[in-house]
């Protein structure tokens, strides 16, 4: 087991997301944050903040290509294509 990620101290992990090809993990946390992660680099690629409320629940988008993320009890789409 390898640690991925350390939070600041007053926010949590909410949901997690594996890419369809497995490639990458998005993190979405109690502060409204989703970071999407290399796994296979350990490295934090980018994070996506917009959400007023806690990332509850996210589904990641065909080929790698994007996130689905809810949160604060509305749906956002925010896309990463061509920066990851």
């Amino acid at each position: 087991m390898t640690k991925l990620c350390d939070l600041a101290p007053s926010d949590t992990v909410c949901s997690v997301e594996w890419s369809r090809r497995g490639t990458y993990l998005s993190v979405g946390t109690n502060s409204g944050k989703l970071q999407i992660w290399d796994v296979a680099k350990l490295k934090l690629l980018r994070t996506l903040e917009g959400h007023r409320a806690r990332v509850g629940t996210q589904v990641c988008t065909p080929g790698d290509g994007g996130a689905w993320a809810c949160g604060g009890g509305a749906g956002w789409y925010q896309s990463v294509a061509g920066g990851l």
